[in-house]
């Protein structure tokens, strides 16, 4: 069972009010937002939604509040959780309200030492899903579990209900390209790392979840179209640009750089919640204006059309 999703996948920022409450109503706005980007979909509460400085009642209202949302983008619910049960919960509280997939991440204290136990640690969570397609969300520089991924692949397969494949977010193209051999004919891979999506296309990557499409899908939407033209000079220099782009999100804090970006896209998300520090309005405003210097936000037209298919990877309508 898989979703068949192509093209870029947004992981949205979790909106929250200045004194950290969950800002729901600005969902809508955001979800508007990036329909207007011409991304396909929404990965929501991942990483970059901050879910683990959230509880589950406000993850489920965070579910209910994209699930009201009317833009055309496939709605991936991210559940995962350090307690099974809570996931459990998720994933059910998810199909219920209509999501499309469901996805989640191994926990990373008490962490599953084995294929097997990652597959039977993920059965009841994907279980609960109601056969929504369930992804496992394999980013093993935060979770730490380093099981091969291939291997998480294979167990899961036997194991888990609705599996559909992983979202990889992990530069290991080695580790992508394997899954990519052994089971590519049957299973999805989500692409993870933004700044390297060039080098993934080669393998057949078909869709990619990233933080920086929320604010810069035109740099990866450019270098995909370049790309599959053949025009390798332009794959690469907009490549060049999510690279510059990243570096800088780094140098002020990934999640809080990326919230205070929207800002300027005219979406506004909040601060980050602790242990993330918000960025003071200095260094906003400094990024702000190196962002612009350098040219790394790109217009997007008031009604963005519909992208014109190009194979290996493309934005695709919602059923």
């Amino acid at each position: 069972m898989t979703l068949g999703i192509q093209g870029l996948v947004s992981a949205p920022h979790t909106p929250f009010h200045e004194d950290g409450a969950l800002a729901p109503e600005q969902v809508a706005p955001q979800a508007r937002w990036l329909e207007r980007c011409g991304v396909a979909g929404a990965f929501v509460s991942g990483t970059t939604g901050e879910w683990c400085s959230m509880t589950t009642d406000e993850r489920k209202v965070l579910f209910e509040a994209w699930s009201a949302c009317d833009a055309r983008l496939v709605r991936i619910a991210h559940v995962g959780h350090h307690c099974q049960a809570d996931a459990v919960a998720l994933s059910a509280h998810a199909a219920e309200l209509g999501f499309e997939a469901v996805s989640a991440v191994a926990p990373s204290f008490l962490k599953p030492g084995s294929a097997r136990a990652v597959a039977d640690y993920f059965a009841p969570i994907a279980a609960a899903g109601g056969g929504l397609p369930f992804f496992v969300y394999h980013i093993p520089g935060l979770s730490g579990v380093t099981v091969p991924a291939h291997e998480q692949v294979a167990a899961c397969a036997q194991h888990v209900p609705h599996f559909a494949g992983l979202k990889f977010t992990d530069p290991d193209l080695f580790a992508f390209a394997r899954c990519m051999e052994r089971f590519g004919d049957r299973f999805e891979f989500m692409w993870g790392v933004d700044e390297v999506l060039l080098a993934a296309l080669p393998y057949g990557a078909q869709s990619a979840v990233g933080s920086t499409y929320n604010y810069a899908a035109p740099i990866y939407h450019g270098m995909i179209e370049a790309y599959h033209a053949g025009d390798t000079a332009r794959a690469r220099r907009e490549a060049g640009r999510s690279v510059a782009l990243v570096d800088m999100l780094l140098e002020y804090g990934v999640m809080q750089a990326g919230k205070a970006l929207m800002t300027l896209r005219g979406v506004e998300c909040g601060p980050t919640r602790l242990p993330v520090p918000p960025l003071s309005m200095e260094k906003r405003d400094e990024l702000f204006t190196r962002v612009r210097d350098a040219g790394l936000l790109d217009p997007v037209p008031d009604a963005a059309p519909r992208r014109s298919p190009s194979p290996g990877m493309r934005p695709t309508p919602v059923k």
